[in-house]
């Protein structure tokens, strides 16, 4: 029920059109272990995906976000992989965020995000300028 619940109000936000859809699954923060649900189950794989696909017709970038690992709560970046490989599918604009409350975790694990998306197979990210938002080849 929570996992449900929390996945439509990530829904409800996308649809609301923000630029940048960020901590897609950050319900699996404080999951360590599978501690309230199981993240590999595929009941919850279902229920994000949906919500997911769902998130994506809104035109938001989606956050690749290594916060959640420089504060010590994760393994892994903000979404995870399987969510990452349907971004991937659905050809959905990924941005890549540290979260970053400080200076030192300003690009917290940014190569190893990159070559994470490159070995999924994006072929390139959103980075914001002075102009706007702008596609930067990374493959």
């Amino acid at each position: 029920a929570m996992v449900k619940h929390y996945y439509g109000l990530v829904v409800k936000m996308a649809q609301q059109k923000p630029d940048i859809l960020a901590h897609f699954d950050l319900i699996t923060k404080f999951n360590n272990g599978n501690y309230y649900f199981d993240e590999g189950s595929t009941e919850y794989k279902e229920i994000a995906l949906k919500a997911l696909e769902k998130s994506a017709k809104a035109g938001c970038i989606f956050e690749f976000n290594s916060g959640g690992m420089y504060r010590g709560f994760t393994q892994y970046p903000y979404p995870s992989k399987f969510l990452l490989k349907r971004l991937l599918e659905l050809k959905v604009p990924i941005i890549i965020s540290s979260d970053s409350h400080d200076v030192r975790s300003l690009d917290f694990y940014f190569n190893e995000m990159l070559a994470i998306l490159v070995n999924l197979g994006f072929r390139e990210i959103i980075l914001l300028g002075k102009r706007g938002f702008y596609k930067k080849s990374i493959a």
